[in-house]
């Protein structure tokens, strides 16, 4: 049982001074900025999990991923963002 403690005490602690650092450190950033940033934690953590813990990346993470980082670079959010807003999307023309 007190090593059940001491997994939720470092579960507790761990993740609120994560929260605390990342409150302190996004007070003079944009906060699209910060949203952005905080949206990469997931992507970061699969990227950095065979090298620390020595997981492996399934077919379905890479997929994730690659999605991910299309949608983001043919702007699909702000499409995305905009929809949900009920606003009308610009129509861009190449000219």
């Amino acid at each position: 049982m007190a090593n059940w403690w001491w997994m939720i005490c470092l579960a507790v602690i761990g993740h609120s001074l994560a929260r605390v650092f990342v409150q302190i450190g996004s007070l003079n950033l944009d906060p699209t900025i910060v949203a952005g940033l905080l949206l990469l934690s997931p992507i970061i953590t699969v990227l950095v999990a065979p090298f620390t813990s020595g997981e492996t990346i399934s077919i379905l993470q890479a997929i994730g991923i690659v999605l991910e980082a299309v949608a983001y670079q043919n702007d699909l959010h702000i499409a995305l963002l905009e929809r949900i807003r009920g606003v009308k999307p610009e129509i861009k023309s190449n000219g």
